[in-house]
């Protein structure tokens, strides 16, 4: 299974009761789900882990789910802050004027000056703070706020992402500090 074959559908934001029960929080950009919802994708390490789904009760913004194979409050818990996805072919209603920053994984990323700051490959989908996780060639991960309105251009033949970066944020994150010793204080 592919990321690109699936659908971010939310993340687990805590887990309920003693029996293995989690808390979905799900994505603005999903209007409505299947009545029966029989299976689900976990992201964990960068794989999607399969699960079949034995109860999901949605309320609002949220859904209460029970995945086969997790039967105890200790094995919910592995799987906190880890987003949930679907197959894109069973999702039933997506709002398409919503920003799906999901789509972007795996996108080159660029600045406004056309400079390739890195791959965008990790979003974070944080509960009213979306990040995307941007790996610049040194190895740093560059934390961006997953906002519509920093994304100036996307090419998604060439699977290229141009954000007009905050001032000061590459900054922060390329800058090598030095140590200050004691004689710099």
């Amino acid at each position: 299974m592919q990321l690109n074959d699936c659908f971010l559908l939310g993340s687990i934001v805590k887990t309920h009761g003693f029996k293995g029960q989690l808390v979905l929080k799900i994505s603005k950009e999903v209007t409505s789900l299947p009545k029966k919802m029989e299976q689900l994708f976990v992201e964990n390490k960068g794989k999607l882990v399969p699960f079949f789904v034995s109860e999901f009760s949605q309320n609002g913004d949220s859904a209460l789910l029970k995945l086969d194979d997790i039967d105890s409050d200790t094995k919910a818990k592995e799987w906190l802050k880890c987003q949930v996805y679907v197959l894109k072919s069973i999702l039933p209603k997506i709002n398409k004027d919503a920003f799906q920053p999901q789509k972007y994984i795996n996108f080159k990323v660029f600045d406004i000056n056309n400079i390739q700051v890195g791959i965008l490959d990790m979003f974070y989908d944080i509960p009213n703070n979306q990040l995307f996780g941007i790996t610049h060639p040194t190895g740093k991960e560059i934390l961006l706020p997953a906002r519509q309105d920093f994304v100036k251009n996307i090419d998604s033949l060439k699977k290229n992402i141009t954000f007009d970066f905050p001032e000061g944020l590459l900054e922060i994150y390329l800058e090598d500090h030095k140590q200050q010793t004691p004689d710099d204080i």
